[in-house]
């Protein structure tokens, strides 16, 4: 009988969904009581045609399919149509900047044009390709590895990962005077408290959070506390204290 209970899917023929641990495991999502699929008054979006495509493909008719005769020659009727939405092929494309240089025939001077400020380098990444990586790696979360992939898989381009550490480094000098500005109009949080998110063994201390009436700045490390969070005008109108973190 003991035999019998420890078997599993790594040491039997069961399947994996008679493990313990797979029958332990909880949606943490509460049922929301309404009916499966799209709601009452919800808008649904349909695909439809566009007026204007952006490109158009013309299947030609060259004979007449009953008596064979040409009819390349032959003024069309109509047309009947179809629309694909796709995308178009993507690569990495290489533009030249030429900043000209003109001698005065006045006074002989040498003037040079002036290169717009993004064009730093004789070789670099544009600001598109830069924002693309950088949006992979943090907003979807896309490790450096994958990325790499990514970037010779969807557009035939390697790149190192230490210029993808570079990209996000820069993104982020720029960004600092905007992240410094949100906290001149949100409020310091004084109680050192904690409160707890919906990541296991981390924490947000309250001594570290910015927070406004409808938005908040924090950082989430990990360690032991606990805690409520305190708006300025009052507790955060939630029903469990928490914080999701993403």
């Amino acid at each position: 009988m003991e035999d019998q209970n420890n078997k599993n899917s790594r040491n039997s023929s069961k399947p994996p969904s008679t493990d313990d641990t797979f029958r332990k495991m909880k949606c943490q999502r509460k049922p929301s009581g309404k009916p499966v699929g799209g709601q009452k008054g919800h808008k649904g979006h349909t695909l439809e045609m566009a007026e204007k495509p952006d490109h158009e493909i013309v299947h030609q008719v060259a004979k007449c399919e009953s008596c064979g005769r040409s009819l390349c020659d032959e003024e069309v009727a109509n047309y009947e149509r179809r629309q694909v939405f796709d995308l178009p092929p993507i690569k990495v494309e290489v533009f030249e900047h030429l900043a000209e240089r003109k001698i005065c025939p006045n006074c002989y001077c040498l003037n040079k044009a002036t290169f717009p400020k993004e064009v730093a380098h004789p070789v670099q990444y544009g600001t598109r390709l830069k924002s693309v990586a950088t949006y992979l790696n943090q907003s979807q979360l896309v490790p450096f590895d994958r990325l790499r992939e990514t970037f010779v898989d969807l557009f035939s381009h390697r790149i190192s990962q230490s210029t993808l550490i570079d990209i996000n480094r820069a993104c982020h000098d720029i960004l600092e005077p905007v992240e410094e500005a949100i906290k001149q109009q949100l409020y310091k949080c004084s109680p050192e408290k904690c409160l707890p998110v919906n990541r296991p063994g981390y924490w947000l201390p309250l001594s570290r959070v910015l927070a406004g009436r409808a938005h908040a700045y924090g950082h989430v490390s990990a360690g032991a506390g606990g805690g409520r969070f305190e708006w300025p005008e009052g507790p955060v109108p939630d029903k469990g204290g928490r914080i999701c973190c993403s």
